[in-house]
């Protein structure tokens, strides 16, 4: 017994040496892999971040040699922008370097923020774009119209671009202007803003959406009242031929519901599939807007897909909606 304990001891350091051994081999091999990664980054170090790095310290032998090495000097722009360096874009402006593209987009957008006019002024002198657009086409301007309240640097930016003419009414891919995501993100400081600098109050989507219907169907009251106080068309209708109207009953969005109706919205227009902004209240479980439309004048006998408002209430098992409408029509 004590000689085969001996022998199964003996296999088990056997074992933990050999692992010693590869965990030693592994190790050195990581420090010589890592030696000589480190040697290579040194011998190639990215022309890039020495032009960068040299403006920052204002090493401009350095940075010339950097640029004679082929840097592209569109980050070191972008760099320099950001930290307010005007003597650095100075430097590289007169070495023909240009704020092109997207680095030229960015290094705008810093010169913006700084609140320095002059920094401002020699981006876009030498090329950075006021509607430079990303790969969805959407431009700085529409940027900061969506960017969240919190980030209050967004409207000096938003204010600056509109002052230094940014096409207020330019589109994306998915024909979205700055006021529709303004609209979107319930800015409404940015809606006003956008308005006064000539924003297209009825502009359209590739949908077919304008920003008041945008603005019916999220809720936004106070959007759709100053929408409509710029001249917004409340009948306006989607692809689909769905009005504001008829997404803020089918929401159930009383007070959105209440300003459109003021606004001389058409509570018996039916969408291009059929179906009015009774009937869609109807189906979607609305007593309040029911009664709200009811009381504009909405026609109770119009039918969607063979049934009327009242109909579509009994089929779809909302007795209270079905005792509304049988109270209103004696009423």
């Amino acid at each position: 017994m004590r000689k085969e304990l001996s022998s199964q001891s003996l296999l088990r350091q056997a074992k933990i040496g050999i692992l010693v051994v590869l965990a030693l081999a592994a190790a050195t091999v990581l420090l010589v892999e890592t030696e000589s990664a480190l040697e290579a980054s040194g011998e190639s170090e990215d022309p890039r971040l020495v032009l960068s790095e040299a403006l920052a310290v204002g090493d401009q032998t350095l940075a010339a040699s950097a640029l004679e090495a082929g840097a592209d000097p569109s980050w070191a722009i972008v760099d320099a922008a950001r930290r307010e360096d005007v003597e650095s874009l100075r430097w590289l402006f007169e070495r023909g370097a240009a704020a092109a593209g997207r680095p030229g987009t960015r290094a705008l957008l810093w010169a913006l923020r700084s609140e320095d006019p002059e920094l401002a002024a020699m981006v876009r002198e030498h090329g950075g774009e006021l509607d430079a657009t990303d790969p969805a086409g959407v431009t700085l301007l529409m940027s900061m119209a969506a960017a969240p309240t919190k980030q209050k640097r967004a409207y000096h930016i938003l204010s600056a671009l509109l002052d230094a003419g940014a096409d207020v009414n330019a589109r994306s891919r998915a024909g979205r202007t700055a006021l529709m995501l303004a609209v979107k993100a319930d800015r409404m400081r940015v809606i006003r803003r956008l308005l006064e600098a000539g924003a297209e109050v009825d502009a359209r989507d590739q949908d077919g959406w304008t920003p008041l219907i945008l603005a019916a169907r999220d809720g936004r009251s106070r959007t759709v009242a100053k929408l409509l106080e710029a001249g917004a068309d409340s009948n306006a209708v989607s692809d689909s031929g769905w009005t504001a109207l008829m997404w803020a009953a089918w929401h159930g969005h009383v007070p959105v519901v209440e300003r459109l109706l003021a606004a001389g919205a058409d509570p018996n227009r039916s969408s291009y599939a059929g179906g009015t902004a009774l009937i869609r209240a109807v189906q979607a479980g609305r007593p309040r807007v029911v009664a709200q439309l009811i009381a504009a004048g909405a026609d109770r006998g119009e039918r969607f897909a063979g049934l009327d408002a009242t109909e579509w209430a009994r089929l779809s098992g909302r007795r209270y909606l079905f005792g509304v409408l049988r109270r209103l029509s004696t009423s």
